[in-house]
């Protein structure tokens, strides 16, 4: 029951922040949907992916440093939980709001004259397997970067100074994306060719982390089915995994309440 009730508490703190966003995603996708043959609205479609994608990080990314560095929502830190499950429950509320926000794309892909499932997918060899990749490759990617936020902040929290703190977690979470990076481009078709945070149909999306990864084919009409990863999908879910696993263990033990504390 506890750790229904702080289930939520956390809901209804985060329902402010990610519903505008919802709204706001929801709103402008079914406008872009209709009206993709525009090349006006086709670079803001592109221009709000991209601001969305910038914002949920960063924010995901305050907000674990506030609750879970800093202390600031006393509420959440009363109930009488695990922290280890404080964190699982943040995340899964988290999780839930990004995953939500992803969904109002979803009608662009597949409802948009000018969507992928239009241009790319419907004419590709596995059209339905294409529908299972993006949908794999977004949860995974989710589960990894809200562990490595997680992970950033139970290191965070053994470091008494608030600014080698915010230092020390912005490089972890930095330093592990870029690894992820590294290994998508290694193991892709043309890992020269490469964009971030786009909306391309040349390809389906890799992901590392938060951080979306377009690796496009040279020609547009070959098989939009080669350019799946189900490698990049593992990699992202066992990073996830394991990178929750250690955070979990480090927000259980006792040098956490006592950095904590110090660092609080």
């Amino acid at each position: 029951m506890a750790a229904l009730h702080l289930f939520k508490i956390e809901a209804k703190r985060q329902i402010h922040p990610i519903l505008w966003v919802f709204l706001i995603s929801l709103l402008l996708n079914l406008i872009f949907s209709s009206r993709s043959g525009d090349a006006i609205y086709s670079d803001l479609n592109v221009l709000m992916n991209q601001c969305i994608g910038l914002y949920l990080p960063i924010y995901i990314f305050i907000d674990f440093y506030r609750d879970m560095y800093v202390g600031m929502n006393l509420l959440n830190h009363m109930v009488p939980v695990r922290t280890s499950l404080h964190f699982v429950i943040k995340a899964l509320v988290l999780a839930l709001g990004v995953i939500a926000i992803w969904a109002t794309s979803l009608i662009q892909v597949f409802f948009s004259e000018q969507g992928l499932y239009a241009v790319r997918m419907q004419s590709s060899s596995h059209p339905v397997m294409g529908i299972w990749y993006i949908t794999a490759a977004k949860f995974a990617s989710v589960g990894c970067g809200l562990a490595i936020v997680g992970l950033a902040a139970a290191l965070g929290r053994r470091i008494s100074c608030k600014r080698l703190a915010i230092a020390a977690m912005i490089g972890i979470v930095a330093g592990i994306t870029l690894v992820l990076f590294w290994l998508n481009q290694h193991g892709a078709a043309h890992p020269g060719q490469w964009m971030l945070g786009t909306s391309s149909i040349e390809s389906y999306k890799q992901y590392a982390g938060f951080l979306t990864i377009n690796f496009p084919e040279p020609y547009m009409n070959s098989d939009i089915y080669d350019t799946v990863r189900w490698d990049s999908v593992g990699i992202n879910a066992a990073v996830a995994l394991a990178v929750s696993l250690v955070a979990g263990r480090m927000f259980n033990s006792s040098k956490y309440e006592v950095y904590g504390k110090l660092g609080a």
